[in-house]
C-alpha cells in the first residue's frame, strides 16, 4: 500500500504537470492573439496578467519544493531502499521538473508581454527559481539512480587497495567506545 508521501508526491507531480500544461496553452493563445491585428491590446494585458500570475505561483512554489525535499529526504533516511522509496523519487524528479517546465513557461510569457510593449520588471527571482528547481531535480535524480544501479566508487582500484591496507587495522565499535571511556573518566 503506497505511504501518504507517496499520494502526496504524485498528487504534487500531477498538479506541476497541469499547470505546466495550462501555461503551455496560455503561451500559443497569446501566439494565436499576435495574428489578430485588432486583439493587440487584449493580447497585451493578458501577457502581462498572465506572466504576473505565472512568476509569482512558480517563486511562491520554491519553499513548497523544498520541504517536499526535505520530507521526502526524511522519509529516506528511515525506508533508504526498496520500492516505496523509488516511488517517492519518481514523483519527486517528476514535480520538480515540472516546476522546472513552469518556470521555463512563465519566462517564455514574460517574452511574449514584452514584445507587447509591456515594461519588464528584474527577472532575478524567476533566474534563481530555476537554478533552484535544477537543482533539486539533479539531486533527485542522483538518488534515484543510486536506489536503481547501487553504488559504484568513481575507482574501484583505488576502493580495493584502501581496503586491502586496512584490514587489521580497524577496531570494533565496542573497541573505540572503551578507548573514549577511559579517556573521558582521567
Amino acid at each position: 500500500m503506497p505511504t501518504l508521501l507517496e499520494d502526496l508526491t504524485q498528487e504534487a507531480s500531477a498538479n506541476s504537470r497541469r499547470l505546466a500544461d495550462r501555461l503551455e496553452t496560455e503561451v500559443r493563445s497569446l501566439d494565436e492573439l499576435r495574428r489578430d491585428a485588432n486583439a493587440e491590446e487584449q493580447r497585451r494585458k493578458q501577457a502581462c496578467e498572465s506572466a504576473r500570475a505565472a512568476v509569482d505561483y512558480v517563486i511562491a512554489g520554491t519553499p513548497e519544493a523544498d520541504g517536499l525535499w526535505n520530507t521526502v529526504l526524511d522519509f529516506l533516511h528511515g525506508e533508504p531502499e526498496g520500492p516505496g522509496a523509488e516511488r517517492v523519487l519518481r514523483s519527486a524528479v517528476e514535480v520538480f521538473e515540472s516546476r522546472l517546465r513552469c518556470v521555463r513557461l512563465a519566462s517564455d510569457l514574460w517574452k511574449v508581454a514584452k514584445e507587447s510593449g509591456v515594461e519588464i520588471e528584474e527577472l532575478g527571482q524567476l533566474d534563481q527559481a530555476e537554478k533552484h528547481f535544477v537543482k533539486l531535480a539533479v539531486r533527485a535524480k542522483k538518488a534515484l539512480d543510486h536506489r536503481i544501479n547501487g553504488w559504484e566508487p568513481a575507482d574501484p582500484a583505488r576502493l580495493a587497495e584502501a581496503l586491502s591496507r586496512s584490514r587489521g587495522q580497524t577496531i570494533t565499535a565496542e573497541e573505540a567506545g572503551g578507548w573514549f571511556r577511559r579517556k573521558s573518566q582521567n
